[in-house]
């Protein structure tokens, strides 16, 4: 629909959750700073992505394969794990920000 618009779209976009969730996995420094193992990260993404096809796809029984304890411990654990990412992302900006100062207003001698 975007490219009919003539909007950008970024390749990231154009991925599947499960291939987002591989990426993220593969990357040992990402599981580190979400806080995850590689074999937990995997457990909590594919139950992330079952809530999120079975929402999707509007699944008239969301704990069909499940419970309501795993559907909120599934969301405690990605919502965690956002904020990991916003705050290394907001840490980052950070970063960038007093770079970009230093180069417009170098401390004078």
């Amino acid at each position: 629909e975007r490219l009919r618009r003539n909007e950008e779209i970024s390749l990231l976009e154009c991925l599947q959750f499960a291939d987002k969730r591989d990426l993220v996995l593969r990357d040992p420094k990402l599981c580190d700073l979400l806080g995850i193992s590689t074999k937990r990260g995997r457990s909590i993404l594919k139950r992330a992505e079952a809530l999120r096809n079975n929402l999707t796809h509007s699944q008239p029984d969301l704990v069909a394969k499940s419970t309501w304890e795993e559907i909120i411990e599934t969301a405690t654990e990605i919502e965690r794990m956002l904020e990991a990412s916003d705050s290394e992302v907001g840490k980052m900006v950070a970063s960038e920000e007093r770079r970009r100062d230093q180069a417009f207003f170098p401390e004078s001698p």
